[in-house]
């Protein structure tokens, strides 16, 4: 009798011990499971705010050629990266398209002799592109407005026509201090690289692509939830 007492109180025992490992081992497995559900949400959450970033763009107000420049931008810090960061995947390039060109070249066009800023209707940048020329033209009129401020780099573009006058009428070329002189006394700055005519006059097209108006027209491309491609087109 007082064996088989012991008997039950070990089976007892090892039951109690059976039923606090099932309660420790159900215990962590929901322990992991929260915690792979917090990690979810927390990467879910850092893919919505990287989509959101460009999706703010894209509303039917409309956005300025200055903020087409700040997402060219953004596309092109992007696909500088690979691999993958927390939820935001860099190996997925992106590409922002911008169309209806023709339209604002008609009324915002460069000297005669000089290279437009678009060659053609539509201009694709990122991935899907290969127009560094107007990636250049960014950095450096950026450069530009920097170094002299953007009301200088204004005032200089919007007296193009009386710059070139006045070095007809006193017949000095850009090579010569005169010229100097007078683009500092535009802008009131002293300069140490001086635009050309030229740049004077893409400047001039690129200030009113900057305050030109856009709006999206078409869908974004997604791949896997995340924002690749995007498209505006020029509205009058």
């Amino acid at each position: 009798m007082e064996n088989a007492s012991k008997a039950l109180v070990m089976a007892g025992g090892i039951l109690i011990a059976i039923l606090v490992i099932g309660a420790l081992l159900l215990m962590v497995n929901q322990i992991g499971d929260y915690e792979k559900a917090q990690t979810s949400n927390v990467k879910d959450s850092q893919l919505a705010q990287f989509n959101y970033d460009f999706e703010r763009y894209t509303d039917d107000n409309g956005i300025t050629g200055a903020d087409i420049i700040t997402i060219i931008n953004k596309v092109v810090d992007f696909n500088k990266k690979e691999g993958v960061s927390n939820s935001v995947n860099y190996d997925i390039k992106m590409s922002v398209t911008i169309t209806g060109l023709n339209d604002f070249k008609k009324n915002h066009t460069v000297e005669s002799g000089v290279e437009d800023l678009f060659s053609g209707n539509n201009l694709v940048m990122g991935a899907n592109g290969n127009n560094n020329f107007f990636s250049e033209i960014i950095t450096r009129y950026t450069d530009y407005e920097n170094k002299y401020t953007l009301s200088g780099i204004n005032r200089l573009a919007s007296s193009y026509n009386q710059i070139k006058t006045k070095m007809k009428e006193e017949k000095f070329s850009e090579s010569s201090s005169k010229y100097k002189e007078l683009i500092e006394e535009i802008t009131g700055k002293n300069m140490s690289n001086v635009p050309t005519l030229a740049e004077i006059s893409q400047y001039s097209q690129y200030s009113e692509f900057k305050r030109a108006t856009f709006v999206s027209h078409q869908n974004s491309v997604y791949e896997n939830g995340q924002i690749k491609d995007l498209y505006f087109k020029f509205v009058e």
